[in-house]
């Protein structure tokens, strides 16, 4: 089977999940990669995400560098955030230029899509286009690709000789892309679902597949709780007859708030303090928190926007009463 392009970068069979995140995190602003690829003189530099920004190669500050991991990390890919982005190489995302002082996104070199549109629905049995989407009547943007002689090769464009996609991957016509074969293990063969009951502890974890179905996470339910596999949740004991009498550990309580606090409410042992209108908050006291960006409360399930309710009864997002 096959899961996700070629910004994922570990070719082992088991991969950490936080690994494969991180190119869903660049959704945060569009990059792609471009230029040549980078030596990398100590591969040590990629440890432990992956990314470096290529401001340590002599790059500008919207440059990133993709570590190769198929090739022991001797050589990366450059990206480049666009948009108007910047590299944050503290949160590993192309992000708000105001978040990275030290950056300034009109000198950076950042090449503009000026691709025409594909014109046939793509993907077909042998082409496809970047950004393709049949369902959605999307054809995707030039250039055409075309499937090559071999699973890892494919043409670009009008080009006459073929390219190869990197080592351990193959050309994959419904994604336009060069992706990873992944061998998917148990029980995440089971496409179904991501969360299934742990066979050497049924009650008290479960186990959570990865993305790409390579490996999987024991979960613990936060006790007195067990795992309730038909509805896939951890649930309270009387629900789940199997695990009756099933001691999973001490209860687990949230940590108190203390007598006086910097912040307008406490819950869970964190501060929080309104923000400059009644949909925004920060946490005020968050151990190690030096974000002072402001976080919003959520839309609901019935399209109503959320606010947050500073009394210290509530001091949670909830819809305004009117």
């Amino acid at each position: 089977m096959i899961e996700g392009c070629s910004a994922v970068l570990s070719q082992t069979k088991q991969i950490p999940s936080s690994f494969i995140m991180l190119p869903l995190v660049l959704l945060f602003a569009a990059a792609f990669a471009s230029g040549p690829p980078i030596v990398l003189d100590d591969p040590t530099l990629c440890l432990p995400s992956g990314y470096i920004s290529g401001v340590d190669f002599g790059l500008d500050c919207c440059t990133f560098v993709v570590c190769d991991n198929a090739r022991l990390n001797k050589t990366g890919f450059q990206g480049k955030c666009m948009g108007g982005t910047v590299w944050n190489q503290a949160l590993l995302v192309c992000d708000d230029a105001k978040y990275v002082p030290d950056c300034d996104p009109t000198t950076c070199d950042v090449p503009k899509r000026t691709n025409a549109e594909c014109a046939d629905p793509q993907p077909s049995g042998t082409t496809c286009c970047v950004g393709q989407n049949r369902e959605n009547g999307k054809n995707g943007y030039e250039p055409v690709f075309t499937a090559g002689s071999s699973p890892e090769n494919f043409i670009r464009g009008n080009d006459r000789e073929e390219q190869s996609c990197p080592f351990g991957q193959v050309f994959v016509l419904e994604s336009c892309c060069c992706e990873y074969e992944y061998a998917f293990v148990e029980p995440c063969t089971d496409t179904s679902g991501y969360y299934f009951a742990n066979p050497e502890d049924g009650c008290c974890s479960y186990l959570q597949c990865w993305v790409n179905r390579t490996g999987f996470d024991v979960v613990p339910c936060m006790a007195p709780s067990v795992w309730n596999d038909d509805n896939k949740t951890c649930d309270i004991v009387n629900n789940v007859m199997d695990c009756m009498g099933v001691d999973c550990g001490p209860e687990m309580t949230d940590a108190p708030c203390p007598d006086s606090f910097d912040g307008d409410c406490c819950r869970n042992g964190l501060f929080y303090t309104l923000g400059p209108d009644s949909t925004q908050y920060t946490i005020a006291g968050a151990e190690g928190n030096d974000n002072d960006r402001l976080l919003c409360c959520p839309v609901n399930m019935a399209g109503e926007q959320m606010v947050f309710n500073a009394d210290p009864d509530v001091c949670c997002c909830e819809v305004e009463e009117f």
